[in-house]
């Protein structure tokens, strides 16, 4: 059903709201769940606010800290959002933090 709710919302999202041009404040964001977060909706909903605005918005949803050090060497961004419906997978989000810190110098903000 979830799922479903984040389908319609892109969809509607598209429909109702053209995409913002970017501007010279318009950030490169990256922003992700981490591997074993069931809780997408809010993670989903916020990278598509986050495009109206105009910011250019990369959404990695059950990430693990490999794919994030990799994303981060090949593209880089500003700043990394990370969405957690519990703490239950709070040790993932302390190893993609650890790999954001090996990946890029200066560090995105976490």
């Amino acid at each position: 059903a979830s799922l479903r709710l984040m389908g319609l919302t892109e969809a509607l999202s598209a429909e109702w709201h053209p995409r913002t041009p970017h501007s010279s404040r318009s950030l490169c964001l990256l922003v992700a769940t981490p591997k074993g977060e069931q809780h997408i909706l809010g993670a989903t909903v916020l990278a598509s606010l986050l495009r109206r605005q105009g910011h250019s918005v990369r959404l990695m949803l059950n990430a693990d800290a490999h794919e994030v050090e990799r994303y981060l060497t090949q593209s880089g961004c500003q700043a990394i959002l990370m969405s957690l419906g519990s703490l239950k997978c709070l040790d993932v989000v302390k190893e993609i933090v650890l790999a954001v810190c090996r990946a890029s110098h200066p560090h995105p903000r976490v």
